[in-house]
């Protein structure tokens, strides 16, 4: 039997940001694909209820945008965020 200290509930619990939300004091900019976004929902969600991060999804896009409008779209987006 695997030791707790090494099973992948006790890694995931150590990696994950859904563990840790009391530790985040500042607000998140999320911008992702849309085959990625899912996964984050264990911590994007109680986040976007409190009002503690924004989450923008590109829809059926690769994780590297390569796009220029996406980039353009995102860098934007992360410029509007610091002047905010």
């Amino acid at each position: 039997m695997t030791p707790f200290f090494n099973s992948p509930f006790l890694r995931w619990h150590i990696l994950s940001p859904a563990y840790d939300l009391d530790k985040f004091h500042a607000p998140l900019l999320l911008q992702m694909p849309e085959q990625e976004y899912l996964y984050s929902l264990d911590y994007a969600i109680p986040l976007l209820l409190d009002h503690r991060a924004d989450m923008y999804v590109f829809p059926n896009k690769p994780h590297q945008k390569f796009q220029p409008k996406h980039k353009l779209a995102a860098y934007e987006r992360n410029l509007d965020w610091f002047r905010f």
